[in-house]
């Protein structure tokens, strides 16, 4: 009866060590691209936004979004802290469209936005910065990874916060 202990103990180490080792192929995701901002409302300098990205999931199993909360920049103006309220599915393999729906506490009134880019809009140089930390995760496995994503966007992309 050892001799099958021993075997049964055999196989789950031998479980434990590929599992392991499959997760230490484990590669972050990455925001390629920004797609726009859909403002659901804003109540008392709080919004609750959607943010679309496009990001790049290069493993090769679907990975859940489990927390995410980026402070967002609009060239030097800071806008808030913006906290995932869903959890989302990025699809394995290559780039693809999420939506993030996130509450946004915001650090200025909705006018004193306005104002701080208003020169921004009139040159059309606006440039969104995102910057935070996630968390995924694949199977049973999960862990933090950085978001550091700026791009140039248009002021379509921004105008739902002014309404």
């Amino acid at each position: 009866m050892n001799w099958k202990r021993d075997k049964i103990v055999g196989v789950f180490v031998l479980l434990m060590t590929v599992l392991t080792l499959n997760s230490c192929t484990y590669q972050d995701p990455e925001v390629t691209s920004f797609e726009g901002m859909e403002v659901i409302r804003i109540e008392n300098n709080i919004a609750e936004i959607d943010l679309n990205f496009s990001m790049d999931n290069p493993n090769n199993q679907k990975m859940k979004l489990n927390t995410a909360e980026f402070e967002i920049r609009v060239n030097s103006t800071y806008l808030g802290k913006a906290v995932l309220k869903d959890p989302v599915i990025l699809p394995k393999n290559g780039i693809h469209s999420v939506k993030l729906h996130m509450v946004m506490e915001m650090d200025k009134s909705v006018a004193e936005v306005a104002v701080s880019l208003g020169l921004a809009v009139l040159m059309n140089n606006i440039n969104l910065k995102v910057e935070g930390e996630a968390k995924g995760s694949m199977g049973m496995f999960s862990r933090k990874f950085k978001i550091n994503h700026t791009e140039h966007i248009d002021w379509e992309d921004l105008k739902g916060l002014a309404k």
